[in-house]
């Protein structure tokens, strides 16, 4: 969304209860920070990224979190803490829009693979980020679990799939074994940003969408059309009344929707119940049978036409 600018206003270090859904899915307390994060592109680019934390839990997995083209870590606070309050740490870094190591930049989705693929060592970047959130947050040392999710809205989510071929091409399986899968927001491939090119390198691994119509906001829906073919069976759901804006929900801004525009409540709702159910059976290990074709969460959803299925033509 190249016409959409940063909104400022993070607030760092505060406590966000989130409302429950359902009754029986986690709802842990969350506290949000903004760190720097040492990015090796460039030599090292010193970016801004926040991190989410829940309360009350050991977490076992964490999700990178990716914002669109133009857009930054605050427009995406309100899936950010979505997806902490279900137990699981997040990150979300800013990454720049144009210049040296920008999100659509190769070098800079070689750096964040390269930060993944080390996020277990002693004294890595990611995990020096983290350390430092912990800190600022008066949260006591704990290491950053091994496993994670990646998940990116717009041009974050075609961002993200290119740094998920590459870690699924590591030459350490168990590198490889870490990354659990995607979750994708509307995700929008330009051209040579490699997002096509990486999917075949990605067959092993779930690869999920929340996709909305064809609008200029999501070049016609174009990571949507490069998914499907490289796909089988189910890729995810079609929000046919959703906008560009509905993966930013509440954290979205008045540009963003004067653009592209305004999420409404069902889509906004719809589209944090399966993201967060997606990344939570990612990470766990489970499947959360409402969240799929068949289940009374999903069927209920689709009935209220909120939602349409998204099947791969492989």
């Amino acid at each position: 969304m190249g016409r959409i600018g940063r909104v400022a206003g993070l607030l760092a270090g505060v406590a966000v209860l989130v409302g429950l859904v359902t009754g029986c899915e986690p709802n842990y307390e969350v506290k949000r920070t903004e760190v720097n994060l040492a990015l090796p592109c460039n030599g090292t680019t010193t970016i801004a990224a926040d991190w989410a934390i829940p309360q009350g839990v050991t977490p076992t997995g964490f999700v990178w979190l990716q914002h669109g083209f133009a857009r930054s870590n605050d427009n995406m606070a309100s899936l950010e803490t979505r997806y902490a309050s279900r137990g699981w740490i997040v990150v979300t870094p800013n990454l720049a829009a144009f210049g040296s190591c920008n999100i659509n930049d190769s070098g800079a989705h070689s750096a964040i693979a390269s930060l993944l693929a080390g996020s277990t060592a002693a004294g890595s970047n990611l995990e020096a980020s983290y350390d430092a959130a912990r800190t600022k947050l008066g949260l006591p040392a704990a290491n950053l679990p091994a496993n994670f999710v990646l998940s990116g809205h717009s041009a974050g989510g075609a961002a993200m799939t290119v740094v998920g071929g590459l870690v699924n091409t590591n030459a350490s399986s168990t590198v490889r074994a870490r990354l659990k899968g995607l979750v994708l927001l509307d995700p929008v491939e330009n051209s040579g940003n490699g997002m096509a090119a990486q999917l075949p390198n990605l067959a092993n691994k779930p690869v999920y969408t929340i996709s909305g119509g064809d609008s200029s906001c999501n070049s016609n829906s174009s990571g949507t059309k490069a998914l499907l073919p490289r796909r089988s069976g189910f890729v995810g759901v079609r929000l046919p009344s959703g906008c560009h804006c509905d993966a930013e929900g509440d954290s979205t801004d008045g540009l963003c929707t004067l653009v592209c525009g305004t999420p409404k409540a069902a889509n906004k709702d719809a589209l944090k119940q399966l993201a967060g159910d997606w990344v939570s059976d990612l990470l766990a290990g489970k499947v959360t049978a409402s969240a799929y074709p068949g289940g009374d969460y999903y069927e209920k959803t689709k009935a209220a036409g909120t939602i349409s299925t998204l099947t791969g033509t492989a």
